[in-house]
This record gives C-alpha cells, structure tokens and sequence, in this order.
C-alpha cells in the first residue's frame, strides 16, 4: 500500500460508541462564529450575508495540509467514474470535472494539525477552520508574504472541501453552523463527512468500524469523536471503532486484522476506513476477498472477526462522488468545454498565490512524487 507510512510499532485505540477522547463534534460554536453573525459590520458577516455559489466564476477550493490537499486535486483532475452526459456511474472517457477549477489552499502555516491539538480542546483548530474558509470564500489575496496591501484579485470558491480529516472533523460544524445562520448557500463537504455519511446511511443497526491512519492521527479523537457523536444521533450504543496505525510488515491489511484481533472487540469488522489518499480500491478489495477466501489458510484466522463483505471506505473516492453528485444537483458545473485545471495558494501565514520561492520543501516534495497534473499547473516556468 502506499500513501500510509510504515512504522515500527502499532498504537490501538478501541472506541466505543459511548467514549471520546476529544470533542470533535462540539456544540455550541466557536466565539468566532457567534461575533460574525452578530455585527452586521463585520467585513466577514457582509461577505457570507445571503452569499449564492457561482457556477462559471467559482472555483471548487480544497483545503488542508498540503499532504492532503495536493494528492486530492489530483484525484479531481484525473477523475472518469461517470458519464458525464447522464450522470450514471460509467466512464466515458472525458474528466468527470471537466472544465473546472480546483483551487488549493496549501495550509502550510498551521499543519500539521496533530501538533495543533498537542494540549488543546481543539478551540484553536475550529477557529483556524473558519477563518481559512472565509479567505477561500473571499476574492481578494496577498501577493507575497511581505505584502501588506492586500487587494490582488482571486477566483471565489463555488464549493469547499476540507481535505485533512483532523480540520473537517473539528472545523466543519462550525463552519456550517455559520454558513446556515448567515444564509450562504457555498457547500461544504469533506472525505471524512462523506465517508461517515456513506457507513451511516447504509447501517441498519449496530456495527463495527475499523480506521487505518497515520500514527499522529491516533491520540486526536479525530474519528472516535465523529464516530460518537453519530452513534448517539442514531442510537447505536453498541457500535464500536477501533482507530490503528499500520506498522513495520509486507501485509499491511493483514497485520491491521492481526491487531483488530488483539484489540479485543466484540463482533466482526462491518467497515475499514483506510485515511490516506492515493489507495487502490481494486486492489484492496482482492487482498481482503484473499486473506478471508476459504481457500487460503490466512481464512481461519480471520474469518471469525472480518465480516465477509466487509465494505472498504477511501476518502478521495467518497468525496469524488459526493462532490460530483451535489454540483449535478446544485447546478454547478460550469459547462466550458476544457479540460480540469488547478491552482494554488500558500497561507503564508496570509493567503498568497502559491509560488516555489515561497513554498516550504516538504510541500515540494510531494507535489514532485506523485502529483504530476497537480505539479504542472502549480508550478510554471
């Protein structure tokens, strides 16, 4: 598998539906959002007041760690599930998003978000999450990071995407707490709500949840959190989910079901969320129908606690899908004839234009190993 680091040690963290460790999906809202609603002369308030998305000037904006953000806008560049003619779930051999902008913001500045939650209720990431989406709703930047002026023209976001998990499981209630109060009707989606929404909706009943994330993620309450919260809206007191990271071995679905096991949870696992972008759906799919198929002595030991069709989750898949569906639905395509394109912007720590001579290396980095459509519009000779 690539995309998830490989680690010498394996850190369990069983949740029951009951338990959390932070509060990740908190009720009310952050200061923030109850002073923007308030003061009519808040430049903010002005901004979102009655705010309508714009199919032909809008861009779909993805924000996030830069780890998250650049491997998702190559998802959405490369992307043919659909028939675009009918919506159907075939490829039709032109981009699903053809003719569209995805416009990054690279969070450089606050990510990653683990070391932002290190001593924290979280406060201070919910309140980062509002403001940066406001500067994606906002159609003004910065041209560098020593300008102080401000007023460089930017696209408006049509549609936000919260690409890291940690910032929408923090953020997004806040945000659309706001967006509802304040009648600005810009969607706001994440992997890790469309993914949640995907398990929930299907659920009939109680079940089991398995999450594969990076090691950083495990001490956030990331998903433990979320995972409550939507088991108490449902009622499902008995649903359990147990958040791992992958360590040190060749077969890393195995050893995941190998520690599943020896976390001691009751009953088989329902879902496996695998949170890290860039995963081979097909080929998960065969390894799991392999180490679960009778004809293989691997059966015996996980038979009992895999269910058969255990159903694997992606997050760039469940929100290609989802975001496909809510601008067929919402009348967002723009319609040019054109392929996808993207560009970018570094908080630096105000938002400016992406640019090499500003962007930190590690983000060079992974626009370099894998990102390839990505690397082409976001950096220009």
């Amino acid at each position: 598998m690539k995309g998830l680091p490989i680690l010498f040690l394996t850190t369990v963290l069983a949740v029951c539906a009951s338990c959390t460790v932070h509060t990740a999906a908190p009720r009310p809202t952050v200061p923030v959002v109850r002073e923007i609603v308030a003061d009519k002369e808040n430049d903010a308030h002005k901004l979102l007041k009655g705010l309508q998305p714009s199919a032909k000037e809008g861009s779909v904006f993805i924000l996030g760690d830069p780890a998250d953000v650049i491997p998702l806008t190559e998802a959405f560049l490369c992307a043919d599930r659909f028939d675009n003619a009918t919506g159907i779930t075939a490829p039709d051999g032109l981009p699903d998003f053809s003719g569209e902008c995805f416009s990054g913001i690279l969070d450089e500045a606050a990510a990653p978000y683990s070391e932002r939650l290190a001593g924290d209720d979280g406060t201070l990431l919910r309140e980062h999450c509002v403001k940066t989406t406001l500067t994606a709703l906002d159609t003004l930047c910065f041209l560098s990071p020593y300008d102080r002026e401000g007023g460089i023209p930017k696209t408006p976001a049509k549609l936000l995407i919260l690409a890291s998990s940690a910032l929408a499981a923090y953020g997004q209630f806040d945000v659309d707490t706001l967006f509802v109060q304040m009648g600005c009707r810009v969607p706001v989606l994440s992997p890790l709500q469309c993914m949640m929404d995907e398990m929930f909706a299907e659920a009939e009943g109680d079940f089991n949840l398995g999450v594969l994330t990076a090691r950083e993620n495990l001490s956030t309450g990331v998903y433990s959190s979320v995972f409550a919260y939507r088991c108490h809206v449902k009622n499902l007191r008995a649903s359990a989910c147990t958040v791992l990271a992958p360590r040190d071995s060749s077969d890393t679905l195995a050893a995941f079901f190998d520690d599943y096991i020896a976390a001691g949870v009751k009953g088989k696992l329902d879902y496996l969320i695998v949170d890290a972008y860039g995963q081979d759906a097909a080929a998960l799919r065969e390894k799991v129908d392999s180490l679960l198929s009778v004809m293989n002595p691997e059966s015996l030991r996980y038979r009992g606690v895999v269910s058969q069709d255990v159903k694997i989750l992606l997050p760039d898949e469940c929100v290609l899908r989802r975001c496909y569906a809510e601008m067929r639905a919402r009348g967002l395509f723009s319609f040019r004839i054109a392929y996808p394109r993207a560009e970018a912007f570094l908080t630096a720590p105000m938002l400016i234009p992406f640019s090499g001579r500003y962007a930190a290396p590690e983000t060079l980095d992974i626009l370099n190993a894998n990102s390839g459509k990505t690397c082409s519009f976001y950096v220009q000779d």
